[in-house]
């Protein structure tokens, strides 16, 4: 949201990053239920395969960096020292679990291919293809939003309305 939008006024800009997250963790933790529901009622076991705890720690961590993120950027809950400290590991751990989002669903793609086709899957059927040519397509993407989150050349620089309260009032310019 920073990068792309970045001529926005900064009130705007967290409020449309936190609603893109929120919702992003409630598909994300709706997904995660429908899985254990599943699995539970197919006897099928939970968390056992790299899928799972990659995708585990990602959906932690975005429960706690939410959580974080909410109170310190959102909420204005702690000082702007602590604001200034914190923002570099919000942006790191951000990366972090949009990368190992990123590898639960290549894994997880995997392994639907590996339990659906079975030696098929060696074959490189149509479904197969299809399979592969979507998680070629989540790392494309990966790399995108890798670059563009870290390329210099897309970085919002500081206005001069961001000095004032970040408050409704100043959030419509």
């Amino acid at each position: 949201m920073f990068r792309v939008f970045r001529h926005k006024h900064k009130y705007t800009l967290k409020l449309m990053h936190a609603a893109t997250n929120a919702v992003g963790l409630v598909f994300t933790l709706l997904a995660a239920l429908a899985v254990l529901i599943n699995h539970n009622q197919s006897n099928i076991p939970n968390y056992y395969s790299m899928h799972s705890w990659v995708g585990l720690l990602a959906v932690s961590l975005y429960l706690l960096q939410a959580i974080i993120s909410i109170a310190a950027f959102l909420l204005n809950a702690v000082s702007n020292p602590t604001k200034a400290f914190l923002l570099p590991f919000h942006i790191y751990f951000g990366h972090v679990i949009f990368v190992l989002g990123i590898a639960a669903a290549i894994s997880g793609i995997n392994e639907k291919a590996i339990f659906k086709l079975g030696d098929e899957y060696s074959k490189l059927g149509n479904e197969a293809v299809l399979l592969n040519f979507t998680g070629i397509l989540f790392i494309l993407f990966g790399i995108i939003v890798v670059y563009i989150s870290t390329n210099i050349h897309y970085k919002r620089y500081p206005r001069p309305e961001d000095n004032q309260l970040l408050d409704r009032s100043t959030a419509a310019q």
